[in-house]
């Protein structure tokens, strides 16, 4: 009996090992902030990004990369997954430790749009982040033609413009958290959604020919509060940034320490006017 047991033992193992082999086994890595497993999409080997390591638990705001390893980062959301084969899938160990837990963390950062993987865990992704403020996202299309020039911006297009497929806004929906938008970006979308709201700080490069509509970043700050977070500072060929002004001439510098953004306003009705801080950036020829 204990050697009938014995070989199907060994039976199980191997079966695991051929099948993990053959149906391309996934393993949890790490860089810098971020955990993250590699699939194969078709030719491509792209990167999903599902948690956060020891020091990525320690910021207040983090900026996902387009790409990790060289590979690019396709997903939010996934958990270590081994495939066995004939459509089955193994999914190792408790699903909280493949979320972003974070105490401190307030701002998440997208340069472009990612898709949030369609799973369980994902689901409850920043369930375990109670100060997130939003997920912020960059680079948005605000017309069809531009949607498919981007990565995943197409997806992104159509969650905008409630013409979603495979309940993608749905798994937004249950992440529990806002997407934010610049305002430029949001006056040209139709979606109804809730989670989906326009950023009241937007930082513009400033000058004719730049990309995403001017757009550098965006931010989403309470009324009459300094800005805390500073934007990556925005590159130009042949110029080196200065600093942010309140006004597209360069006239009144932005302190960081000092200003504050605009005071509540309500309308007639009560409700909060959307007031939004535009800051423009200052170039030096070099």
């Amino acid at each position: 009996m204990k050697k009938r047991i014995s070989v199907l033992g060994i039976a199980f193992v191997m079966l695991f090992s051929v099948v993990g082999i053959m149906g391309g086994c996934t393993s949890v890595q790490s860089e810098g902030y971020f955990l993250y497993t590699i699939r194969t999409v078709g030719n491509e080997s792209v990167v999903e990004v599902f948690g956060l390591t020891e020091l990525g638990r320690q910021q207040q705001q983090l900026i996902i990369p387009t790409t990790i390893g060289g590979r690019r980062v396709a997903w939010i959301g996934a958990y270590p997954t081994f495939s066995l084969g004939f459509g089955f899938d193994f999914h190792p160990g408790d699903h909280s430790d493949f979320v972003f837990r974070s105490y401190n963390l307030e701002r998440l950062f997208l340069k472009r749009y990612m898709h949030l993987a369609n799973n369980t865990s994902s689901k409850h992704m920043f369930s375990s982040a109670p100060n997130l403020r939003g997920v912020f996202i960059i680079d948005a299309p605000t017309a069809w033609n531009e949607s498919t020039s981007y990565t995943n911006n197409y997806n992104l297009y159509r969650v905008l413009n409630n013409n979603v497929w495979n309940g993608e806004i749905e798994e937004w929906v249950c992440s529990g958290v806002f997407i934010y938008l610049s305002y430029i970006h949001y006056q040209h979308i139709s979606s109804t959604h809730s989670i989906i709201k326009p950023a009241n700080v937007t930082y513009f490069f400033n000058y004719d020919t730049a990309k995403n509509h001017g757009v550098h970043w965006i931010d989403d700050v309470d009324h009459g509060e300094l800005i805390c977070f500073a934007p990556p500072i925005p590159q130009r060929e042949g110029y080196r940034f200065v600093a942010w002004y309140k006004e597209s001439e360069i006239i009144n510098r932005w302190d960081f320490n000092i200003n504050r953004l605009p005071e509540r306003k309500l309308d007639d009705k009560g409700s909060i006017v959307f007031q939004s801080t535009r800051l423009y950036a200052k170039w030096q020829a070099v």
